[in-house]
């Protein structure tokens, strides 16, 4: 018996108990490889479900239980309203498209395929780079903490 068959007929076990004519009819094929298996506990348990039996109703209790289901349900509506449209189906493919046109940019500038098309600035001695400014303030607390002024 391979690992297939094993999986399948554990958990038919599993499912519908030890005994196979409790099975499905197209999986009582298998019934031949159950002795190859430890039923033990199935066994078990289809004692006790079997000594358990069905539970019994009192038909007065039952018709009480199904009129106020009845009382309660509303009136002249046989089955659920459809759920509404989504909202968002309205513009999901214009932000789909600019999510696309965005990860596009983001990658033809990371590549460098568009640095050709970019006309190159010339950086002059006049001309404040981003680099040249401490716009975090890191420097001015390190004087601070060693004792200088900014």
């Amino acid at each position: 018996m391979d690992s297939k068959q094993s999986a399948r007929l554990a958990g038919l076990v599993e499912a519908f108990g030890a005994d196979p004519a409790c099975w499905p009819p197209e999986e009582r094929g298998l019934a031949a490889l159950v002795d190859s298996i430890d039923l033990t506990e199935a066994r078990e348990i289809d004692a006790i479900l079997a000594h358990a039996g069905r539970p019994r109703i009192d038909p007065a209790k039952r018709t009480a239980a199904l009129s106020r289901i009845m009382a309660a349900a509303p009136v002249g509506r046989a089955f659920a309203s459809p759920r509404p449209a989504r909202v968002w189906s309205a513009w999901a493919p214009a932000a789909t498209a600019l999510a696309a046109s965005f990860a596009f940019g983001i990658y033809l500038g990371s590549a460098g395929l568009v640095d050709n098309l970019i006309p190159s600035l010339s950086v002059g001695q006049d001309t404040a780079m981003l680099q040249d400014i401490d716009v975090t303030g890191v420097s001015d607390l390190s004087d601070l903490i060693e004792g200088g002024s900014s």
